[in-house]
Order: structure tokens, then C-alpha cells, then sequence
């Protein structure tokens, strides 16, 4: 065996990336620094019978190297044993004191305890059992007695009669068991806990009970339910619904009430370690910023840096006070302690005993156990049978080395094998004393290798395979943020330094480990660059990669990575850099958060598709390590030339001591089409603005600022939905067609709702080109007709094109799915609460009662049309109708007013059978898109066009589940509602306003785009108006409707003085992102526009002629 393949795979790395504290490290030394382990450890056993007192925080301090942090991870695993909770807290970007911890606190409780389920699992287990008690380790599972089984019809009255669910029924349920359970069960699981808990703490139980709550969330297999959980505990405000749905007293707590409520819940089972490391990063920037000389202005970091300090000071004074049953554990350098000690109140640092200084090793047997347990590791690997296990280190070595820090050791070690691999021939040297330079006056670890090797070829060849195999759809994937995209950074910032180390003065370190569990990383990369120069000054640049398209789960991780990373427009010495190619959700709340990361200094950053590839191509290529990697990469620079990378200023750190780029021939960096440029403002949000990431934009007209600029949208930017607030004459019907018309051309589908018959014509040509079109206008208008296929639709008219649609979701297929059958049955209630239960009185409330459980029953017995539901209805079983007495007498009642309504409303039985929703979107023929126009003219009053719209609403919310949208095709179609205040009224009900309200939160995720227009936009309900992402604001002369324009303005940042004299044609434009509206001219249709809209008798007729063409997909 060649000894010098083995010695370079020996890894003497000496540092240790704190998340490894929660591994056991096969290169743990027991007998290092057992004394102060042994004393700490006392200390906290002393505490487990005390439920009311903590004990003095414990200070360790030892220079860098000392194996603090080593420490830790041995007391985590002791601790385990007791058994007991570890709470770690990382400070290294710390910038709230309470945050921090709150954060230290929720990814430690996702951390597994012994190799086994995660610390909150084990203490929900203990919550939700009241027989439990602790035993000899808390990973240790329950037996619960096996639960009854329910029948059906038992579920089904539940909510008439007040019932016991199963969760009231059965023994206590495991958090294994709870996590799949759906919203009333664990409604039922909460009330139940809560309701146990407060017989033995009346007092606390109130102030606590919501992170009982949160908790339960968290554990949740459903990741929506989970992200309400995860959103309470990290101090985010949750929805309204969310709260009343399960119960939380408070929608929103500070950190350090959460802090103290899970201490609490914590402290009913065990005792806790509470360990905070990571400490002096803030501490060196701190003493070195305020060594400023006296009488010199402060400045802006030298404040926040202060501010910080005393932050952290004012923290450890309260947080005694604050946790329960709990001992702390602060580990630092000396001087760090020093700075806290004297920049703070004596009462804070009165919490703290005296410090415990960690010695050197003192002991040659450990000095050598350390080395050997490396050397060992590497020796097995490869079947190598050394001379004397510590070879080449002899062992008289050791005792040369015993007054060194475990890190000085490991570097001296480093040093020789390095040594020893740059001759390459001969016999190993054997290393016999500590005192020993090596033979090279440049250290070996940081001397930079010759540049002038020609790259090689055969690695430029790897690269651009693996450049074409990128899994492009992987890499944009949301679901796979953490596992594909996120796993590249780290690679990335490796690269980056090894293709231009820093100078001898600055060292790189890239930290790839950070806590929470694979659903909620803080970050995925941090790069710091450590000055020697400068007392050890730090550089950090923390990244995330964060797809994320649902707002909750957006803004949770959003959260997450700035705590962990503490960015602060006054400390420039942080950065964070948030990897997204998805739009942002919609919502308040992702705003104000989004805010909040851009005021401090964060940055969006939107690699396009080569970036990717090339990140992909690094990544592959480090994984194979192959020889000449670093050379290659030295020459080639592939990473420090990402267009994305280039906008941060980590560059600027690095490349300006690289070698400068030789003239080889280029890598392939062919970037792929711009299609962002003509969306300047997406710059506000620092969006790339040449991801090619979408095939297209959606042409929309042309900026009267520039003429020859055209303005186009984004395809990603239209699966949220588009607002059009413009009044009579201001050219809206224009603007709607050219958008149905450009999406054809792009082929894009849409369904167009069409109640005045002016969107009737778009399937006409003209018979006379109009004067105005220039010549990519005509080019544009005989692709359009060559390739759509218009159908118009006349809903309750035989005679024209009728269109059937199913009156209620199929309920039977959803059984098996908790949350989608909820949802389904929560539409079916909308539908005919109105026919059935109209108000909001008691008498209307038992029929809905009713109504609930023969829809569930319906839904059992596989029922499909409104005769089985009122069969159900007519013949209530017993265990229905005894549940109220007057069950039977309201579901007869019930069963009367529909079949009156199927006899009247031809909408509910239709003479044809049910249309395939796939029909609206799918032509006859692949090459051809297709335009539904849905006419309402033949529905009598707008109380039926309503139904039929809820109708609509439901078929189409349907579909979307089953068609989820892709990065390539973000937008799958389109649906135009005009006056839509008609259907979604601000303040009244209609049949249809809560479903279209549903269908306007689920559309995105289907790639549905809706377009909302309306003349009134006060009349509108305000979601609509106030959440759209790309807003017309055309010509208006309502004074309402004015005043309403002018109020969606400022809260763009803007004013407008011109909206009653605008031309017909011309509209303000905003859309996510831009800074101020900008003025626009849609241009002319590429369908006949007539100067009055076609009869009825006309569009019957058309109707009827499309019939032919209107079959099944």
C-alpha cells in the first residue's frame, strides 16, 4: 500500500462546525477536559428535583482551539442520558438577544435525542400522556391500549349531537398517531391536553397553552398545518382563521413569552441544558470598532454593535428569571467574557459563577488519543497496517505536544503531513518533536500554487457534460429546496475560495451545518472571512435557497434566516443572500417581512439558467475530486464569473488577490433569452433580471415615456391574479381582448366570462385591417386566427352551445383525504346553504347541521348528483335523525327546497350530460389554443349567473388540484371576469363570492391566472383589489371610483393627478415590485372590435356553429 495515498486522506481538520454537537463524534475524547465536564454535569443533576430555582450560569472560556465546543457535545450526549433537554443557542450573527434564543429553542427541539425522534416529539409524547413519567431515557416510547373502532355513522353525527370523536374516546394518542389526524381531530387532541393540564395548573395553563397548541401544529405530517405551528413559535402573526380554528388565545407572542412557555411545558418532564457558543464574533467586531480614539464620532456600527452587546447583557441577566428548571451554560473566549462583564451591569453577569477556563491538553496518553483516533479512521479505510498506531508521529511526540491546545496540535500535525506529501517520494518522515519547523518557511496550508499549468481539458470536457445533464426542474423545485438547490451553496463558497484564496492575513471558512430539521434550515451556507490583521475581524455572508411559493411557509424560513443571520443595515460586516427564481406569495404579512430583510441590507439574487447549470457542473466535479480540480478551477473561475454572484461583494473580498485569467479558449456561459428587461422594477426587489426561467413574458403594450420600449410581464408574475380598475370608455375591453389574444399567441388558453356580449367577437376577423396596426400587429392577428379555437359557451340555452357543469365536488374521491375533503364539503355548504339555509338564524344553523352530516354520508355512499343527496335528505338514518329531534322534520324541509330548485334552475339538472372541465382549456387539435367564452345572456337574472359562476368556481378548483403548474409552464390559462363587483361583492353574500374567493387562493398553484375587472373598485371585496400583483388603472369619471384609483396610488408610494383625462387605451401599470405605476398604451385588438356588441340571436348562433368543435379533449 503506497503510504502516501493514505496519508492524504488523513483529515486533521480542527475545526468544528457546531451543529455537530448533535452527532457522537467516533473522534470523541472522554478524558478531555473531564473534570470541568464532570463539574458542570453535577450542577444540573442537582437541579432535576428542583422545579422552581435555577442554578448560576457556568462559564467556560479558553482561547480559540481550546475545544469549547467539543465540550458542549460531550454534555449533550451525558445530558440525554438522565434524561434531560439540550437547548443550543448559536450567536454567531446574533443581533436580538431574545430572537436568538427563541430560535436556539425551536431548532433544538427538532433535534433527535439519542439517534431517535426529535426533542419535541419525545416531550409532545409526554404532554399528551398523563401517566407519563420520566424514565431512563425520554426516547423511550409509550404503549397505549389499541383504540375502538368508530363506526361511520358516528363520525357523521358528531357535530349534531355533540358526540365524543375518537380522540375524546381513545387512550392517549401518540404524536406518531396525532400527526396525520386532520383539523377537528386535533382541535379535539388540544382541548383535551389543555383541558388535563389545567386541572394541575390552573395558574399556568392560561399563559402557556398556546405553544401547547403550536407545538401540536408542528408535529403535524401536514406541511400547511405545520407551517401555522412553526409560524407561532418563531413570533409571526398567524391568520385569523388559523387562530379561532384552533383556539390561540393570542395570535402573535414575543420571543421571549415563547421562550419561557416552552421552558415551561419543557420543565413538566425534565430539567435543561441551555448552552449558548458562537459568542465573540460580535464581541471582536465590537472591541475593534470602539478602539476608535476619544473625541472621534462614533459611528452607525460601532452603535449597533453596542446596542447588541447590551442586548446580549440585559438577556443573560433575565433569562434565568425567564426559563424554568433550567442551567446555563455560556462558552467563550476570555476576552469576550471580559467585554460583557465590563460593558454590562454587575447585576447581569452576577447570574454567571466564576469562569472555568479550559487548560491545554496537560497530558500526552489524550494528546496522542486525539491524533491516533484520525489517523486510525484512515489506516482502516484503506487496509494500511501502520508501524506503531500514531505513525509518522512518534510517540515521544506527544509529550513534546501536551502543553499545546487541542487545535495547535491538529495544525502542527497538518503542517508535517502536508510536509511530507509535498515530496511525493521516498521514505515518511517521522515526527518526533513539537519544536521541528517545517522545512519550508511558507506554511504549506496557505501557500498558493503555480498558476501557470494550462487547464485541463478533460475537466473542461466533465464540466460541459455535466452542465447538459443539470436537472433544471429539480433545481427550481420548491419541495426540493433544502436536498438540491440549497446543497449547491455550500459547494459554491468552497469553490469560490479555493478558485481565489484569500491573502496570507484572511482566512475562508465556510460553514455548511446549521440547526433545524430538513423542513426548516435557517440557512444553507455561511462564508466567513477571518482577518488576522485585524484582531480576527469577521466577514459573513449567509445564503439561503428559498422557492417557496405558499406565503406561510415563505415567511417562516424568510424568518429564520434572518435571526440566524442577523443582517442590519448598520453592520456591513453581515450579509444575506436570499437564491429565489419564484415570485413572491402574496399577503400583508409577506410584504411586511419583505420589508424588513430589504431595509437590512438583504439581497434577492435569481440565477438564471447557465448559473445553474454551472452550479450543478461545480458541484458534480467536487464530488469526484479528480486531480487538477483546483488548478482547473483557479485557471477556469467558473464560480467567481456567476452573473448572480458577481452583484455581492463576496468577490470583491476574493478575486482582487486571484490571478488574473489567462487567454484560454471560454467555458460555454451562452445565457439563454432576457425576458425579465422589460420589468425594471423587479430591480427594487434585487431580482435577477435575466433568469430564463420562463419561456415567455405577456406583451401588454408600449411605455409613453419611450415608445420604442415595450413593457411586458412575466408569466410568473401573472399566476397571482391581475386587477383591471378602469371606468366606461377608458378602452378596458380593448385591454382585455389583446391580453386573451397575446396569452393565445404564447399558448396560454383562457376562459372568458362574457355577460354584455362584447368579448364575443374574438373568434372574428377583421374585414378591414385597422389603420393603426403596424406591421407585427398583422403578422400577429394571422397567427391568431390560424391557431386558436374560439368556442362560445351559452350556459341554460340549449339552442346556443349549453354548458352543464357538476353542481357539487365529487366528495366520494376525496374521503381518504382529510384536508382536500374538508375543503370540498366546506364547498358544497357554500353552494346550497343559499337555497337550503339562507341567514345566519338559529333555525338556519341546525339546518346546516343536518345538512353537514347527510353530506358526509352522501359522500360515503359514493353519491354523485343532487337526487342522491336528497334521497339522503328525504329517508335521514336513525342515528341522524335521533340526534335532533327535529333532524327528520329540517332534512325534509331541505329535501323540498331542492328538488324545487332543480325543477326551476336548469343549472342544478341539466337536459345534457356533465361537461369535462378539460374541455374549456384543450381544442380538438394539439396545435391549436383554445378561448372559451362563457355567455351569461341566457341565464334569467344575475342571482342564476351567480350559481352558475359558483358552479364554475368549483369545477375549476377541481381541475387545478389535479393540474398543479411547473417553472416552465407557470401559467396553464387564464379566466377573465368583467364587473366582477357583481359577483364578489365588497359587503353582501353571494352564491358564489366564497368559492371564487377559494379558487382565487388555489389558482396560483395550479397555474390559473385570474383577471378581475371592474368599474367599481369599492364595491369590490377588498382582497381582490388590495393583493393582486399586476393592477390596470385606466380612465375613470365616478367620483368613487376616482378616489379608489387614487388611494391603490399611495399605497404604491405614488400620486396621480390624470385618471379622469386619461385616453381610452391608456392605463397606469404596477405590478410586484415596481417602485411607482407606470403609464402605458395597449395596443389595438387583433379580433374584429365592432362598434356595438352582436345580439343574442348572433351569438346563439355562433354558439351553435362552435358546437361542433366543442368535444370532449
Amino acid at each position: 500500500m503506497d503510504e502516501y495515498r493514505v496519508l492524504k486522506t488523513v483529515n486533521f481538520d480542527w475545526t468544528m462546525q457546531l451543529q455537530s454537537v448533535w452527532r457522537n463524534s467516533p473522534l470523541h475524547v472522554p478524558g478531555l477536559h473531564e473534570n470541568v465536564r464532570a463539574e458542570l454535569m453535577e450542577t444540573l443533576k442537582e437541579r432535576m428535583g428542583n422545579q422552581d430555582q435555577n442554578p448560576l450560569g457556568q462559564i467556560i472560556t479558553g482561547p480559540a482551539g481550546a475545544g469549547k465546543t467539543h465540550l458542549l457535545s460531550a454534555m449533550r450526549q451525558e445530558v440525554a442520558a438522565l434524561p434531560a433537554w439540550f437547548v443550543l443557542v448559536d450567536m454567531t450573527d446574533i443581533k436580538d438577544f431574545w430572537e436568538t434564543v427563541l430560535l436556539g429553542y425551536l431548532n433544538s427541539l427538532q433535534q433527535a435525542a439519542l439517534g431517535k425522534q426529535p426533542q419535541f416529539r419525545s416531550l409532545l409524547k409526554h404532554l399528551l400522556n398523563p401517566d407519563s413519567k420520566p424514565q431512563n431515557s425520554f426516547s423511550t416510547f409509550y404503549r397505549t391500549p389499541s383504540q375502538p373502532k368508530k363506526s361511520l355513522l358516528q363520525w357523521l353525527i358528531a357535530p349534531l349531537a355533540g358526540k365524543k370523536t375518537r380522540c375524546q374516546e381513545a387512550a392517549p394518542a401518540t404524536p406518531r398517531q396525532i400527526a396525520e389526524y386532520g383539523d377537528k381531530e386535533l382541535v379535539q387532541v388540544i382541548r383535551q391536553t389543555i383541558n388535563r393540564l389545567s386541572t394541575q395548573y390552573p395558574e399556568e395553563i392560561r399563559a402557556h397553552q398556546d405553544a401547547l397548541r403550536a407545538l401540536i401544529l408542528l408535529n403535524s405530517n401536514d406541511l400547511e398545518r405545520a407551517n401555522v405551528g412553526y409560524s407561532w413559535l418563531q413570533g409571526m402573526p398567524i391568520d385569523e382563521t388559523d387562530r379561532h380554528l384552533f383556539g390561540f388565545l393570542w395570535p402573535q407572542r414575543q420571543p421571549s413569552e415563547i421562550v419561557k412557555s416552552l421552558s415551561w411545558l419543557m420543565s413538566r418532564y425534565a430539567p435543561t441544558l441551555l448552552a449558548f457558543d458562537q459568542l465573540d464574533a460580535i464581541m471582536s467586531q465590537y472591541h475593534i470598532t470602539a478602539s476608535a480614539g476619544e473625541g472621534e464620532q462614533i459611528t452607525g456600527e460601532q452603535r449597533a454593535s453596542q446596542a447588541i452587546i447590551e442586548g446580549v447583557a440585559d438577556g443573560f441577566m433575565a433569562v434565568r428569571d425567564t426559563v424554568y428548571r433550567t442551567a446555563t451554560v455560556l462558552a467563550c473566549l476570555e476576552a469576550s467574557w471580559e467585554i460583557l462583564r465590563k460593558g454590562s451591569l454587575s447585576s447581569a453577569t452576577d447570574r454567571f459563577a466564576s469562569p472555568q477556563p479550559l487548560p491545554p491538553i496537560n497530558n500526552a496518553t489524550l494528546a496522542e488519543e486525539i491524533i491516533t483516533l484520525r489517523l486510525a479512521h484512515a489506516y482502516r479505510t484503506h487496509g494500511f497496517t501502520p508501524p506503531y498506531p500514531s505513525w509518522p508521529f512518534q510517540p515521544e511526540f506527544f509529550t513534546s505536544a501536551a502543553t499545546l491546545l487541542p487545535r495547535e496540535l491538529l495544525k502542527r500535525c497538518e503542517e508535517h503531513r502536508l510536509q511530507c506529501l509535498s515530496k511525493g517520494k521516498g521514505k515518511v518522515m517521522e515526527l518526533a518533536c513539537i519544536e521541528a519547523p517545517p522545512e519550508s518557511t511558507e506554511t504549506l496550508a496557505t501557500a498558493r500554487p503555480d498558476p501557470d499549468p494550462d487547464p485541463d481539458l478533460e475537466l473542461d470536457q466533465s464540466y460541459q457534460e455535466f452542465c447538459r445533464q443539470a436537472p433544471i426542474q429539480a433545481l427550481l423545485s420548491e419541495e426540493a429546496e433544502d436536498e438540491v438547490l440549497g446543497a449547491l451553496i455550500p459547494t459554491l463558497c468552497r469553490c469560490l475560495l479555493r478558485e481565489a484564496p484569500p491573502p496570507e492575513n484572511r482566512q475562508g471558512v465556510v460553514d455548511t451545518e446549521f440547526p433545524g430539521d430538513k423542513n426548516y434550515r435557517a440557512l444553507h451556507a455561511r462564508l466567513r472571512i477571518i482577518d488576522s490583521s485585524q484582531e480576527n475581524r469577521e466577514q459573513h455572508y449567509c445564503f439561503r435557497a428559498l422557492q417557496k411559493t405558499h406565503a406561510t411557509a415563505y415567511q417562516n424560513r424568510l424568518n429564520g434566516a434572518l435571526t440566524a443571520s442577523g443582517i442590519d443595515p448598520r453592520l456591513p460586516f453581515r450579509r444575506l443572500i436570499i437564491v429565489r427564481t419564484t415570485p413572491l406569495p402574496l399577503g400583508k404579512v409577506t410584504r411586511e417581512i419583505t420589508d424588513k430583510f430589504l431595509q437590512a441590507k438583504g439581497k434577492f439574487a435569481a440565477p438564471n439558467e447557465q448559473d445553474l447549470r454551472t452550479m450543478w457542473a461545480l458541484h458534480k466535479l467536487e464530488q469526484q475530486n479528480l486531480p487538477g480540480f483546483e488548478a482547473w478551477l483557479r485557471q477556469r473561475r467558473p464560480a467567481t464569473q456567476l452573473q448572480w454572484l458577481q452583484e455581492t461583494e463576496i468577490t470583491e473580498c476574493l478575486v482582487a488577490d486571484a490571478f488574473p485569467l489567462k487567454n484560454n479558449p471560454p467555458l460555454d456561459t451562452k445565457e439563454s433569452t432576457d425576458i425579465w428587461t422589460n420589468l425594471p422594477a423587479l430591480k427594487r426587489y434585487n431580482y435577477k433580471t435575466t433568469a430564463p426561467l420562463y419561456p415567455s413574458a405577456l406583451p401588454v403594450g408600449q411605455t409613453l415615456s419611450n415608445p420604442a420600449e415595450k413593457m411586458t410581464i412575466p408569466l410568473p408574475l401573472l399566476a397571482q391574479y391581475t386587477g383591471v380598475l378602469a371606468g366606461s370608455g377608458s378602452g378596458k375591453t380593448v385591454l382585455l381582448k389583446r391580453w386573451v389574444e397575446e396569452a393565445a399567441l404564447l399558448g396560454i388558453p383562457s376562459i372568458v366570462i362574457d355577460r354584455t356580449h362584447t368579448l364575443a367577437s374574438l373568434g372574428k376577423q377583421w374585414p378591414i385591417p385597422p389603420a393603426i396596426w403596424t406591421s407585427e400587429d398583422q403578422e400577429k392577428a394571422e397567427r391568431y386566427h390560424a391557431n386558436t379555437e374560439v368556442i362560445i359557451w351559452t350556459p341554460g340555452q340549449t339552442d346556443g352551445n349549453p354548458l352543464p357543469l357538476e353542481p357539487l365536488p365529487d366528495l366520494a374521491s376525496l374521503l381518504e383525504q382529510s384536508e382536500k375533503f374538508q375543503q370540498a364539503l366546506e364547498m358544497a355548504q357554500s353552494t346550497l346553504k343559499e337555497i337550503v339555509a339562507p341567514g345566519k338564524s338559529a333555525h338556519s344553523e341546525y339546518k346546516m347541521d343536518v345538512l353537514t352530516a347527510a353530506l358526509k354520508l352522501f359522500a360515503i355512499q359514493k353519491g354523485k348528483t343532487l337526487p342522491d343527496l336528497i334521497a339522503i335528505l328525504s329517508h335521514l338514518p336513525a342515528e341522524i335523525s335521533t340526534s335532533i329531534s327535529s333532524a327528520t322534520r329540517l332534512g325534509s324541509e331541505m329535501a323540498q327546497r331542492l328538488q324545487a330548485e332543480i325543477q326551476n334552475n336548469r343549472l342544478f339538472y341539466p337536459e345534457t350530460p356533465f361537461l369535462d372541465p378539460g374541455c374549456l382549456f384543450k381544442g380538438t387539435s394539439a396545435n391549436r389554443t383554445r378561448i372559451s367564452i362563457i355567455n351569461l345572456a341566457g341565464l334569467p337574472d344575475l342571482k342564476t349567473q351567480q350559481q352558475f359562476l359558483n358552479q364554475l368556481a368549483i369545477t375549476l378548483l377541481g381541475w387545478i388540484k389535479q393540474h398543479s403548474a411547473s417553472p416552465s409552464m407557470p401559467v396553464q390559462g387564464f379566466l377573465i371576469l368583467d364587473e366582477a363587483e357583481d359577483f364578489i361583492p365588497a359587503d353582501t353574500s353571494t352564491p358564489c363570492k366564497d368559492n371564487l374567493l377559494k379558487l382565487a387562493d388555489y389558482a396560483p398553484t395550479g397555474g390559473l391566472g385570474l383577471v378581475f375587472s371592474t368599474q367599481n373598485p369599492k364595491n369590490i371585496a377588498s382582497p381582490i383589489v388590495s393583493d393582486c400583483f399586476t393592477q390596470f388603472f385606466g380612465k375613470a369619471s365616478a367620483p368613487a371610483t376616482i378616489e379608489a384609483i387614487r388611494e391603490q396610488f399611495k399605497m404604491r408610494g405614488d400620486k396621480e393627478d390624470d385618471i379622469p383625462t386619461l385616453e381610452a387605451g391608456h392605463f397606469y401599470l404596477h405590478t410586484e415590485g415596481m417602485p411607482a405605476p407606470v403609464k402605458v398604451a395597449v395596443p389595438w385588438c387583433l379580433s374584429y372590435h365592432p362598434p356595438h356588441p352582436p345580439g343574442k340571436d348572433e351569438v346563439l348562433k355562433r354558439a351553435a356553429a362552435s358546437r361542433l368543435h366543442a368535444k370532449d379533449p
